[in-house]
């Protein structure tokens, strides 16, 4: 451990995720990180109380971070934004409410990690503070993304416009930071093809530290398939597996056996309803992720679309799941197609894969073996760790640029 110590403040806003999404996840090891290179935290923010995030847990477990206050978030993240838009355009309106709230406006003591997409309009008010900005991946290229996939024309021009919107105040405000960190290099392109000229524009990726399970769980099942259905993209692509390449799997094993996992048990039983199968079984709430994971022989990710780096990606290798996946669930990772997982965009290859992972288990167990090392070896904490050492020196060494003119 680093015996210089430094202190940075979290302004947060996405720790009140459920944990398998793996937001919360990634900043809770991010304090185990920063405590690792002598770091010290005060977390505040406008984060919601939830079961998931127990502060005085939170302290209890990392030593290094002392909450400082919290406050109710707005309900999502497009009203977030526009609040802080609004206050953006108003400065003193945010100051009074930043006061109100915390009992003063951050000043430079320390370096100030911004995270969440939603605080993106007030990044230009904090130019006497020395600041890393922490949006997780390039938001603009999600809905760019969107947009071109989208097969409703009104879907279509809603994320063009969220797109421009977005991308236009990355463009005005990511350069005001010391340094902006995102979990791919993909995302870091991008943002560096927009913002030309910045030097600031860091990747790093999320830490793949999940111990091996021990315990030995019966795969019940043949297939698992796990994603947030409120998002389009999963939504469709899980829809996409089961009436494009269920049918072909079910035609060469008819016994085989499908588990879908969705932690919002209204949509998911929406979902039920309308793809009802004696193969498949739904289920919503977990006590454990990664055991659920386990009852599948194999786990895939049929993904439509997305952005940054996928934690379900992790937990998967980390049980020793064989993965089958879209091109864009492994977006931003070191993993090989072919000898780590396999990555297939077509219904029939995605068929094909994973009746040959189900016949061949030799095969399926070296695949899953060589994802966590893989993943152990790029992702693991020793090179996560320096890599945020280096962001760090270059944010509290450097001076912010100036914003293109509009």
């Amino acid at each position: 451990m680093s015996t210089e110590v430094f202190k940075i403040s979290f302004l947060v806003d996405r720790l009140s995720y459920p944990p398998h999404e793996g937001v919360q996840e990634q900043y809770l090891k991010l304090f185990k990180e920063f405590e690792a290179i002598g770091g010290q935290i005060e977390l505040f923010g406008s984060v919601r109380q939830c079961d998931q995030c127990n502060w005085e847990e939170l302290e209890k477990k990392y030593p290094n971070v002392k909450v400082i206050a919290t406050a109710p978030e707005a309900p999502n993240f497009y009203t977030q934004f526009l609040i802080n838009l609004y206050r953006s355009l108003r400065f003193n309106t945010y100051q009074n409410y930043f006061e109100k709230t915390f009992g003063s406006f951050p000043s430079l003591r320390d370096p100030l990690f911004v995270s969440g997409p939603a605080f993106l309009p007030l990044l230009g008010h904090f130019s006497t503070v020395k600041m890393i900005y922490s949006p997780v991946d390039a938001y603009s290229l999600r809905f760019k993304r969107f947009s071109e996939r989208a097969h409703n024309p009104a879907n279509r021009v809603i994320n063009r416009i969220k797109h421009g919107i977005l991308s236009r105040f990355e463009v005005l405000n990511l350069p005001k930071a010391n340094a902006v960190q995102v979990v791919s290099e993909v995302d870091a392109e991008y943002l560096r093809s927009l913002c030309k000229g910045s030097e600031n524009i860091f990747s790093i990726p999320l830490v793949f530290d999940l111990p091996p399970k021990k315990e030995v769980i019966e795969s019940v099942y043949d297939i698992v398939i796990s994603g947030n259905l409120a998002y389009d993209y999963i939504y469709e692509g899980i829809e996409e597996f089961i009436v494009d390449c269920m049918p072909a799997i079910l035609a060469s094993r008819p016994e085989a056996k499908l588990l879908i996992h969705c932690s919002n048990p209204t949509l998911l039983e929406n979902f039920r309803t309308k793809h009802q199968h004696d193969s498949i079984e739904y289920i919503s709430w977990l006590d454990d992720y990664s055991k659920m994971l386990q009852t599948g022989r194999v786990v895939v990710f049929p993904d439509k679309s997305g952005t940054g780096i996928k934690n379900r990606i992790f937990f998967a290798a980390a049980v020793n799941r064989p993965i089958v996946g879209t091109t864009w669930i492994f977006e931003g990772t070191p993993l090989r197609d072919g000898e780590d997982c396999i990555i297939r965009n077509d219904a029939i290859e995605i068929s094909q894969s994973i009746l040959s992972l189900l016949t061949d288990t030799a095969t399926a167990e070296e695949m899953a073996s060589n994802a966590r090392r893989t993943l152990d070896a790029e992702f693991g904490p020793e090179s996560v760790r320096s890599r945020w050492k280096e962001l760090i020196h270059f944010a509290t060494s450097t001076q912010t640029t100036e914003s293109p003119s509009t």
